[in-house]
């Protein structure tokens, strides 16, 4: 699993959407050692025992067991829409403001940035950013913060996908492919 860097390193532990409370029987996994990469890419990647990919967003709607099953991964272009997760803003939809772009975040210069109209709160770093496609939910990127420019305009900001992998990838040598199980009763 991938996540903000600036969360820290630190073992993971699943938690019920609607009681977000410490429980060390629902480990995830732990952080990978060297992955957390915080100098231009904001990202950190989590050893799982599962090979289901899913985004387990506490829904909005009307039923919080809500799972959406990841078909794979691509940077949502400029004007795509796409939906996000955080712990404190749970569930937002929005468009690609500026793709690609470099910004100043928490203190760090960044690259391989998306500006989303979906802004987060506090608390909301490493949640997903989704595009939703005709083949499917894909991993578009990770939330990292919010930019504001001097004219006071804001915008939600996540980590491009397609950056997060190729820093893993050269950084620890080990291909980091999309999830190609079922969704079978195993997830």
């Amino acid at each position: 699993m991938i996540t903000a860097g600036h969360c820290g390193s630190a073992t993971w532990y699943n938690t019920r959407t609607n009681s977000p409370v410490y429980n060390s029987s629902t480990l995830i996994g732990k952080t990978l050692s060297g992955s957390v990469s915080t100098s231009t890419i904001d990202a950190q990647l989590i050893t799982a025992n599962t090979s289901c990919v899913t985004w387990g967003r506490q829904s909005t709607k009307n039923s919080n067991a809500y799972r959406i099953y990841i078909t794979g991964y691509a940077n949502p272009p400029q004007g795509a829409a796409i939906e996000t997760e955080g712990a404190t803003t749970l569930e937002l939809t929005g468009t690609v403001a500026y793709y690609d772009v470099s910004r100043v975040v928490g203190g760090e210069n960044l690259s391989d940035l998306d500006l989303v109209t979906a802004i987060p709160n506090g608390g909301d770093s490493g949640g997903p950013l989704v595009y939703p496609t005709i083949y499917g939910p894909l991993g578009g990127g990770t939330r990292v913060g919010w930019y504001e420019n001097s004219s006071g305009d804001a915008w939600g900001v996540a980590q491009l996908i397609d950056s997060e992998l190729y820093t893993f990838t050269v950084d620890l040598g080990d291909t980091i492919l999309p999830n190609t199980s079922s969704t079978g009763s195993s997830c």
